[in-house]
């Protein structure tokens, strides 16, 4: 009983926090308010830089629920993962992997960035992003590297 008494206090803490994010429409100067939910948990798009989101220029497939993605970069040369969070609307910290393909080293990190939406439906937006970076691939001078990457994504 007790434990159906602690899923109901989370659920009810949770639900007016949530349930605001997945219904909450932006309104642009000039045009009526959406009443439909503004929240697209599927993003397709293509990314380019040098960060523990995306490395060099490829694809970038995201799932996403209302404070929490997990993304994944595919290059011709390398792969990345990254997990994102979403402490407040539009902006994100996240961790990150990256390696190139057929490499057993590659590189972690950390960083921020924030999703830019370019239209009223939500449709389309860039993520850009900072990181810092640790390098572990031998002749690349190990340590800590700055990395910055630039997303074009469209919401399904």
């Amino acid at each position: 009983m007790s434990r159906l008494w602690s899923i109901a206090v989370v659920a009810g803490l949770l639900w007016p926090v949530c349930g605001d994010a997945v219904a909450e429409t932006r309104t642009f100067p000039g045009r009526p308010v959406s009443v439909e939910p503004s929240f697209r948990p599927v993003r397709i798009g293509a990314c380019a830089g040098l960060a523990t989101d995306c490395v060099i220029a490829g694809i970038k497939l995201e799932i996403a629920a209302p404070f929490i993605a997990v993304n994944v970069a595919y290059a011709m040369v390398a792969l990345s993962a990254s997990v994102k969070v979403y402490p407040t609307k539009g902006l994100y910290a996240f961790y990150g992997v990256s390696a190139a393909i057929g490499m057993t080293q590659g590189y972690n990190g950390f960083g921020a960035g924030a999703d830019v939406y370019l239209s009223e439906s939500k449709r389309l937006l860039l993520q850009p992003s900072v990181s810092l970076a640790y390098l572990g691939v031998e002749g690349s001078g190990d340590g800590v590297k700055m990395g910055v990457s630039l997303a074009v994504m469209a919401a399904l």
